[in-house]
């Protein structure tokens, strides 16, 4: 199945859904995870493939079946999506909201950001030695 690319942009409102089953199918689709996977999460009482076909029916329009709220909400955590969110702000005339950063996402960011500032102090080390080395070598050939 092709992505449609809305992974990294959510929040372009340029980016929009055909309806609330393009939403709802999106939260799947649009993540690392597979509807099979989805499925189990959501319905771990039942036959894999039991719930499988119960997830695809709840996100096609032609089909009978509807997700509540709540396992839109179960489903949307799960895969770490906010489609159906997203649809709602932009039917009812909302900004789509930002993400709140979690302690161990602000942990990471502070991790990249000092590991980045290390390799810089490094490599302007090594290019103060390498200078000296050039300057050096320069002054005794001359």
């Amino acid at each position: 199945m092709e992505k449609n690319n809305r992974g990294s942009c959510l929040r372009d409102p340029k980016i929009k859904y055909e309806d609330e089953w393009d939403a709802q199918r999106s939260i799947v689709e649009e993540s690392d995870k597979t509807y099979k996977k989805a499925a189990y999460h959501l319905y771990p009482e039942l036959k894999p493939d039991t719930g499988y076909a119960k997830l695809k029916a709840c996100v096609n329009q032609e089909k009978d079946g509807n997700l509540t709220f709540g396992r839109i909400i179960e489903i949307s955590k799960f895969c770490n999506r906010a489609d159906a969110l997203f649809f709602m702000c932009d039917e009812l005339g909302y900004e789509r909201p930002i993400k709140k950063k979690t302690e161990d996402e602000e942990k990471l960011l502070v991790d990249r950001y000092l590991k980045a500032k290390e390799e810089m102090e490094r490599a302007s080390q090594e290019m103060y030695r390498a200078s000296e080395e050039y300057t050096n070598k320069f002054y005794k050939n001359k």
